[in-house]
């Protein structure tokens, strides 16, 4: 792993995020970092697994991590009825990118730049929200705006 896979999501989004989807799984996760219980890390790689109910994913940033979560993602989404949320890059130039915007359900553009939990400051790039499965009820009143 490097320092570009592991971007701990900000709690009050995740804890917003959580009171509408209520996950059951923290795909993409460290010991330290973990959103809920239920996690895969490196050492039990989601990749590997079978995901179900409600997944949450903000998944490494490196290029071939990010690769590898994409393809994840398409898959468990085409093959199952599992609701997957995760949190990226905003990178249309990205191949990773471009597939799983074509997939989505919807598609939310965060407002401001992130900061990461534990980060210095924001992240440097612009961030989205991307939904597999379903559909957001209000996400827009957690930054005060639709």
């Amino acid at each position: 792993m490097t320092n570009k896979d592991c971007w701990e999501t900000p709690d009050d989004l995740y804890y917003y995020l959580n009171r509408e989807f209520q996950f059951t799984l923290d795909a993409a996760a460290n010991e330290h970092n973990f959103k809920h219980p239920n996690y895969y890390s490196e050492e039990n790689s989601a990749l590997d697994k079978d995901w179900s109910g409600s997944v949450w994913c903000n998944p490494p940033y490196s290029r071939i991590l990010i690769n590898k979560f994409a393809d994840k993602i398409i898959e468990v989404s085409e093959n199952t009825l599992v609701d997957i949320v995760t949190l990226t890059r905003l990178d249309p130039s990205a191949k990773w990118f471009k597939k799983l915007h074509k997939e989505a359900c919807h598609m939310h553009f965060l407002p401001k730049r992130l900061r990461f939990k534990g980060a210095d400051s924001s992240y440097p790039f612009p961030c989205c929200l991307m939904y597999f499965n379903i559909q957001p009820k209000n996400i827009g009143a957690y930054f005060n705006y639709d």
